[in-house]
C-alpha cells in the first residue's frame, strides 16, 4: 500500500472516529469559582454546548472537537479543558492493559516520545492504587502502538523538531473505575501570552476574570486598581471590554494533534476577533507605589494595543480620588498585600482599617471588591457579600460591597 493511500485511510478513520463524534469533555475549576464557570460557558457557545453540568471540581459538557477549541479560545475562567478518551472498569493490570491497548494514540500524539508526554494518574478507593504503575501501563500503551503501526515513520520524522508544549495524559481511578483524558489546552489556561512580569504572590488571570465577574464587572465600566502589581486585573478587565478572547496570544496543545484542524481553528479565531472594541478614552487606571512594576505594565499595555483602555499611574492609592478620573462611579478592585507581600505591612489590620476609611470617604457610590484573608473581617459594616476562594494555597475572601 502506498503512503497516500495508508495517510488517506488513517484521515478517514481519524475524521469518523474523533472529529466527527461528540465526546465528553471537562473544563477544571479553581475552588470557590464553579458557578461562575458554569456562567461563563453556557454563554459563550453558540450554539450552546449540549449536556453541560456542574460537578466536583469543575463543569462536564458534550461537544465536538472544535467546541473544545473555542472553549479554550473564549473561556476566562476555565483552568484547563479536558477531553475524556476513554472510560471502563478495571479491576488487575491485565485488564488494564487490554482495554489500554485499543486507545487510538495516533489521533492526539505525534510521538511516543516520553520526553513529550507528561502522565498524571490519582486512585481512590480502588484495587489498583499504585499510581506509578499505572502510569507506566499508560506510557506502555502509547509506545506499543505507536511501534505497531504502519505510518509511525511519518510521526517519528518530526518527534525531535516539531512539539513545543508536553502533552498531558490524566488517568483517574475510583471506585474501580478508570477514566483516561488528554489536555486540549497545554499550558494552563491563566496564561494568556501577555505578561512578561510576574509580582510578588501573583493572582492567577483566571481567578481574576472570575472575581471580576463576580463583582459585578461589565465592559466600559470605570475601573480603579489601585495596587495593581503586574496589573492582572486590569488587563482582564480591558480583555473584557475590549472584547479580546482570552486565548488569542497563546497556542494550545491541541494545535500539535494529528486530528487538529487549521482551517477550522482559523475560522473560529476570525469570527471571535470580529467584535472587538476600540475606545477612546481610558476607563481602567492602574495604579501602583512601585515604580518598575508600573513602567512594566506600560510597556506591556503598548505592546498588546490596550492603551486606548488602560492608563497607569505610579502613586498611591491613599494619594488619589476617583474624582481625578472619572465623573461616574464604577468598580474598584482592591488586592491588597497579603502572604508573601504582608512582609511590607507590618500591621496588617491598620492597613486594611486604613483602606476602608479611604473608600468610605472618598469612593461614594462606588462599588468595591476587597481580597483578604479568610481570617480577616471586612473594615466595612455596610451590607457586603463574601466569596471563599482559595489562592496561592490561602484561604481567601472576595468582599463585595457598594459604598454608601
Amino acid at each position: 500500500m502506498s503512503d497516500k493511500i495508508r495517510q488517506d485511510a488513517f484521515q478517514k478513520r481519524m475524521k469518523r472516529t474523533v472529529i466527527a463524534r461528540q465526546h465528553n469533555f471537562f473544563a477544571v475549576v479553581s475552588p470557590g469559582f464553579l458557578d461562575v464557570c458554569y456562567s461563563e460557558l453556557c454563554r459563550i457557545q453558540n450554539p450552546p454546548i449540549e449536556q453541560i453540568e456542574k460537578s466536583t471540581g469543575g463543569v462536564s459538557f458534550v461537544g465536538y472537537l472544535h467546541d473544545a477549541y473555542y472553549l479554550n479560545l473564549m473561556s476566562r475562567t476555565a483552568t484547563r479543558i479536558l477531553m475524556r478518551i476513554a472510560e471502563f472498569k478495571a479491576v488487575h493490570f491485565k485488564e488494564l492493559e487490554h482495554k489500554l491497548s485499543d486507545i487510538p494514540w495516533e489521533y492526539f500524539l505525534i510521538s511516543s516520545n516520553p520526553l513529550y508526554i507528561r502522565i498524571h494518574v490519582s486512585t481512590s478507593k480502588s484495587k489498583l492504587y499504585h499510581k506509578s504503575a499505572i502510569a507506566e501501563r499508560i506510557y506502555s500503551s502509547i509506545a506499543a502502538r505507536f511501534l505497531s503501526l504502519s505510518h509511525q515513520s511519518t510521526n517519528e520524522s518530526i518527534q525531535t523538531n516539531s512539539f513545543t508544549t508536553y502533552q498531558n495524559i490524566f488517568g483517574r481511578m475510583v471506585n474501580d473505575r478508570f477514566t483516561l483524558s488528554i489536555d486540549t489546552s497545554g499550558d494552563l489556561l491563566y496564561k494568556r501570552g501577555i505578561k512578561r512580569f510576574v509580582g510578588k504572590a501573583p493572582l492567577r488571570e483566571t481567578t481574576a476574570a472570575a472575581i471580576l465577574y463576580k463583582a459585578g464587572y461589565t465592559p466600559g465600566m470605570p475601573l480603579i486598581d489601585p495596587m495593581c502589581g503586574s496589573g492582572t486585573f486590569s488587563i482582564e478587565a480591558a480583555m473584557i471590554s475590549k472584547s479580546i478572547p482570552p486565548g488569542w496570544f497563546r497556542n494550545f496543545a491541541f494545535m500539535q494533534w494529528p486530528c487538529f484542524r487549521e482551517k477550522r481553528w482559523q475560522y473560529l479565531k476570525r469570527v471571535a476577533g470580529e467584535n472587538r472594541i476600540r475606545f477612546t478614552r481610558p476607563h481602567i487606571v492602574s495604579l501602583d507605589i512601585d515604580e518598575l512594576a508600573s513602567n512594566i505594565l506600560k510597556q506591556t499595555i503598548l505592546d498588546f494595543s490596550l492603551s486606548d483602555v488602560i492608563q497607569v499611574i505610579h502613586d498611591d492609592f491613599f494619594n488619589i480620588s476617583p474624582r481625578d478620573f472619572f465623573d461616574k462611579p464604577g468598580l474598584v478592585m482592591i488586592n491588597p498585600p497579603y502572604g508573601i507581600r504582608l512582609k511590607e505591612h507590618a500591621d496588617m489590620n491598620a492597613f486594611i482599617t486604613s483602606v476602608g476609611n479611604r473608600l468610605v470617604s472618598h469612593y461614594h457610590g462606588w462599588r468595591a471588591a476587597l481580597i483578604l484573608p479568610r481570617h480577616m473581617s471586612s473594615p466595612i459594616t455596610s451590607p457586603h457579600h463574601v466569596f471563599p476562594f482559595v489562592h496561592g494555597g490561602l484561604d481567601m475572601n472576595l468582599v463585595c460591597f457598594k459604598i454608601q
